[in-house]
């Protein structure tokens, strides 16, 4: 599962370090993401990991922890809040509402849970409520973005890593609530990456063999095909996320 840090110095003292033409366009881009009219949630990361970095020097000044101690690990379900998209990658999500976890948070299953924890006595708001909204799928909202003109979403490793720990987190979670008095593993039972599923598909298989005979070998070989050169526009994006 990814799990996240904040860094030990300011994104301005980052900055300050880079070559002069870079450094301007990064300036120019901090200040573009930290503008309220931006859409953006990164100003509310930035202020977060100013917020953190305070209490480091302040517990580097107790005698706690040494200026070089690594950063702590914030906890798992960091992943789920709402934006971090924005502050991870700018350039891709330059508005929260096209993040995944904001997708994730609109989804009508769980803002009924979320409106049933705030009121338990309000049962007409909750089906005014779900008239309303509708099922959203973060998965789906990043398949979209995938296959779509813009190549970085699906070129960038640790973009792929955090949709799908996003989505294992969200399943799991939601077996977990679904369980109820029940077991986790039987709830995951029927996913790809539970081990019960395989113990299973390994069974019937073995008793497949029993009642048939060995399996047959079939060596297939693709045949060639021919190769079209890239368009400029996707050479070029090619070059650069790469």
């Amino acid at each position: 599962m990814m799990r996240f840090s904040f860094k030990s110095s300011a994104v301005e003292d980052n900055i300050a370090k880079l070559p002069k033409t870079q450094r301007e366009r990064a300036e120019k881009a901090l200040e573009c993401l930290l503008r309220d009219d931006s859409g953006s949630h990164y100003g509310h990361f930035w202020q977060l990991h100013h917020k953190t970095l305070g209490q480091r020097e302040r517990a580097i000044r107790r005698g706690d922890i040494w200026r070089g101690t690594p950063a702590k690990r914030l906890p798992s379900n960091f992943i789920e809040t709402v934006g971090i998209e924005c502050a991870l990658w700018p350039h891709l999500y330059w508005c929260v509402d096209m993040t995944e976890t904001y997708v994730r948070s609109q989804d009508a299953r769980r803002l009924q849970r979320r409106r049933r924890e705030q009121q338990e006595d309000g049962e007409e708001d909750l089906d005014a409520g779900d008239r309303q909204s509708s099922r959203q799928s973060a998965k789906a909202s990043f398949l979209a973005k995938a296959h779509s003109a813009l190549i970085g979403y699906n070129s960038e490793p640790l973009l792929l890593h955090f949709v799908y720990d996003l989505w294992l987190f969200t399943t799991i979670g939601g077996a977990k609530n679904s369980a109820g008095t029940g077991g986790v593993r039987e709830a995951l039972a029927a996913k790809p990456y539970s081990p019960e599923l395989w113990r299973t598909y390994h069974t019937a298989l073995v008793d497949l063999q029993r009642q048939i005979a060995w399996p047959s070998l079939f060596i297939a070989m693709a045949p060639y095909e021919w190769s079209f050169p890239y368009h400029q526009w996707l050479q070029d994006e090619l070059t650069k996320s790469l």
